[in-house]
């Protein structure tokens, strides 16, 4: 028998259930659910536990049509380059935090809705409020962060991850929406991973629900000038299943998801983003800060 059968098993061979990842997802869920900080040491050993078998795969996500992929953490993001976590999203490679490790997490499934041609705004428009695409990128991803800590929800991004989404703001593939006050408060806001004729939101927050489906409609209504064909969450984002059904949105494969992607022939939209003079007109009175 070799000394290391049990150190190193043969890859896909039997695992009891106690060794196996569905149990380890088990393991993190439970003890994420509680959002106790006496117990995020115990979450960081689970996660190492569960990436000791990958520490000899190659760093890059592994391909999404790899016989037997599935969802749960995937092994540490050693590479989190703009470009690298763009095209993951697309596949259903996102990015979680672990006492400020960057993760990766697969998803099966993503909700997603194709983006209509006459894609129109609605919701509650009043002189009092501003929106705007690209107004100020830390400042929505802090409020999210901050949002979701709040609410107990486990591995957000903290510094470590702003600082990331920021590089791939800076790079072209990051982008947010943001809706102010009268007195400049940010009201609602979203932000999310631009890649070929998709936009995977990574996270939304709002004041007020009726404020969720003005800036999913508003940003629809952009992309759809753009020519982008579809419209995904990343099932971490904090939207409820009822609200998603609602706006139209459904389980879509991440095979399917990617393919929906293609490539955007109105290609050069990797700077700043703003909202087009024509669009803006049609939703007076919001302003759109450029």
């Amino acid at each position: 028998m070799p000394k290391n059968r049990f150190e190193n098993p043969p890859r896909g061979a039997a695992r009891s259930p106690m060794e196996g990842m569905a149990h380890l997802r088990r393991r993190i869920n439970d003890l994420a659910t509680l959002a106790m900080p006496a117990r995020w040491g115990a979450l960081s050993s689970i996660i190492r536990e569960a990436f000791e078998r990958r520490e000899g795969d190659n760093l890059q996500p592994q391909a999404i049509s790899k016989a037997g992929a599935g969802s749960g953490f995937q092994g540490r993001a050693r590479d989190v380059s703009p470009a690298v976590i763009a095209h993951a999203a697309r596949r259903g490679e996102f990015l979680r935090f672990v006492m400020g490790r960057a993760c990766w997490f697969r998803e099966d499934s993503l909700p997603a809705r194709f983006i209509g041609a006459r894609a129109v705004t609605r919701g509650p428009l009043t002189d009092a409020m501003k929106l705007a695409l690209d107004g100020d990128f830390r400042v929505v991803v802090q409020q999210a962060t901050r949002e979701s800590i709040a609410a107990g929800r486990p591995f957000c991004p903290g510094d470590t991850g702003v600082a990331i989404f920021e590089a791939a703001h800076a790079a072209g593939f990051a982008h947010s929406l943001e809706i102010r006050g009268q007195s400049e408060e940010l009201c609602a806001g979203l932000y999310g991973l631009a890649q070929g004729r998709g936009f995977i939101i990574l996270e939304i927050f709002a004041s007020a629900p009726e404020l969720h489906r003005l800036a999913l409609d508003s940003l629809e209504a952009q992309l759809a000038q753009w020519r982008y064909e579809v419209l995904a969450f990343s099932p971490y984002a904090r939207m409820r299943e009822a609200m998603l059904a609602e706006a139209g949105f459904s389980a879509m494969l991440r095979t399917e998801f990617d393919n929906a992607c293609g490539a955007n022939p109105s290609a050069g939209r990797h700077g700043r983003w703003s909202f087009e003079e024509k669009i803006s007109a049609a939703r007076d009175p919001f302003s759109s800060a450029a």
